[in-house]
């Protein structure tokens, strides 16, 4: 089955869950404290499948306080429906979760004018002129199509599912472990613990031992259920719930699990980091750090403090276990004021102007030329077995990259690189 993950992002009460539920028959604000505030407070899921595709919708919330939430639900989406009431048009938080989506490089953005009911012809076109505008000045997005729709027009409602279900499929590189973010967790009786999430990257399958990183412990797959049906295998790109043996007290939102031994965790990590439209960052900034369902508080160290985007070091009060281009967002005050993608995850002891050229290298993906300033680095040898982390590069395609390098001598059984110089 081809899986295809849409979120739903736009102004609090400009319809995205009513528009989900008149595509799908269910309303995914199942908390009371949502029925009650009549607003989407943490992530809702729900499907819907036609022959062998299956569409599942992240439901994020659209209240300006909740930002947070809206950017862990935006990792991992195909494509976002966006939601704009035709009556209302462009609000704050549009733009900000353009912003957000954005940043994380969700690429494909379909617009639905909810309540196109309530406004006439000429204003229907005025609002797609808007938002063609508006999305023009975000470099990383690319508007597919703008559908007026109504919960009370089947027809709009229909042709927009039609829609949805004839998404190309997104190009999926599978990687040889496993890693998901916490994005809920919580206690069934007589089930046990169950957290859901999307697959990051690799597959995890029943009885598996996955690794909870952040508190250095194993714990066994007893089931797994994608949208409800059991299975035995899940897969990259997939939304899971996975029953896990070990005590729900004993996890939180934004833990990651992965295969063990693929991951180290630091408080200081290397990035490429932008500024949101019309924001600033700055030297020696408060942050909130966000990657995944991971939030940490954090300050932003600017390489070169007079600059407004670039290179920087963010220092986080908690470790992380992020990967080369992990994309992330920056938070200051609780608005979203820029992102960007993790260079070098693994904090190394090396001066200021060498860390700089390597992350000109890295930013670059000039592998070769990283490689030679980390080989030198590290005169007791520079071990590939930690590739995945920080190159995304499996130890065969990092040994291949190594062969190419001079006055290095190679220890291929231990995947060790030392200089010879």
């Amino acid at each position: 089955m081809r899986n295809i993950i849409v979120g739903t992002a736009g102004h609090v009460d400009h319809g995205k869950t009513s528009l989900i539920e008149a595509m799908t028959g269910y309303n995914g604000d199942e908390l009371k404290e949502e029925k009650e505030r009549g607003i989407t407070i943490d992530l809702s899921f729900t499907n819907m499948k036609r022959d062998d595709v299956n569409v599942a919708f992240i439901d994020v919330p659209g209240h300006e306080k909740l930002v947070k939430n809206m950017i862990s639900g935006a990792f991992g989406f195909d494509a976002s429906l966006f939601a704009i009431d035709a009556k209302e048009g462009i609000m704050p938080q549009t733009i900000e979760h353009l912003e957000v989506l954005n940043i994380l490089k969700v690429k494909n953005i379909i617009v639905a004018l909810t309540k196109s009911d309530l406004v006439d012809t000429q204003t229907l076109e005025k609002r797609k002129e808007e938002i063609k505008k508006l999305i023009s000045n975000f470099p990383n997005l690319h508007l597919m199509e703008v559908f007026t729709t109504s919960i009370y027009d089947k027809k709009s409602i229909e042709k927009l599912k039609n829609y949805l279900f004839n998404l190309p499929p997104r190009n999926i590189t599978h990687s040889k472990f496993f890693r998901y973010y916490i994005d809920r967790v919580f206690s069934l009786k007589g089930i046990g613990t169950v957290v859901t999430g999307t697959v990051l990257s690799g597959k995890v399958k029943l009885k598996d031992n996955i690794y909870i990183n952040e508190t250095k412990t194993l714990t066994t797959v007893k089931n797994l259920q994608v949208h409800g049906e059991d299975v035995k295998e899940a897969y990259t790109h997939q939304r899971v719930a996975i029953n896990l043996n070990i005590n729900h007290n004993e996890l939180k939102k934004g833990y990651l699990l992965s295969t063990k031994g693929y991951l180290r965790g630091f408080k200081l990590i290397d990035v490429f980091v932008r500024p949101a439209l019309n924001k600033e960052i700055f030297h020696n900034m408060d942050i909130l750090f966000i990657s995944g369902a991971k939030r940490i508080a954090a300050k932003l160290l600017m390489f070169n403090p007079e600059e407004k985007k670039g290179f920087a070091t963010i220092k986080l009060q908690e470790k992380a276990f992020l990967v080369f281009e992990d994309p992330f967002v920056i938070l200051h005050n609780g608005r979203v004021v820029g992102g960007g993608e993790v260079l070098n995850p693994i904090s190394d002891p090396i001066k200021k102007k060498k860390k700089l050229n390597l992350l000109k290298a890295l930013n670059k993906k000039d592998f070769k030329a990283a490689f030679k300033i980390l080989v030198e680095n590290h005169k007791r040898g520079f071990g590939l077995l930690q590739s995945y982390q920080r190159f995304n590069l499996t130890p065969n395609e990092a040994l291949n990259i190594a062969k190419t390098l001079d006055n290095v001598f190679i220890d291929e059984e231990n995947y060790n690189v030392f200089s010879v110089e």
